[in-house]
């Protein structure tokens, strides 16, 4: 029957993204258990802008900066939600290089 068709495929669709969403979290989690890896999410948040202004005098180069700050914020947030030990760790040892 139609419905039962229905049902099987919404539950596969919903495995597949529940797969999808615990790879990310390990993968994040993965990512932040090294001193390479916090190296390398403080390097992006760096490049990003995320601590400081997008603010420009053109526009275009305002909002280029602001998307770039956008995906920076959204690593941040990943990182913080998901290891927010490692997030703190990473300040640390970021701190301690300058």
């Amino acid at each position: 029957m139609q419905y039962e068709d229905d049902d099987a495929a919404n539950t596969r669709q919903k495995a597949e993204a529940e797969n999808r969403a615990k790879t990310h979290e390990d993968d994040i989690k993965w990512l932040m258990s090294s001193p390479r890896g916090r190296r390398l999410s403080w390097w992006i948040l760096e490049k990003a802008g995320v601590n400081r202004t997008s603010f420009s005098n053109s526009g275009s180069v305002m909002a280029f900066n602001e998307g770039q700050r956008n995906m920076g914020l959204m690593l941040q947030a990943e990182i913080i939600g998901l290891a927010p030990e490692r997030y703190m760790e990473m300040l640390t040892e970021s701190g301690s290089k300058k």
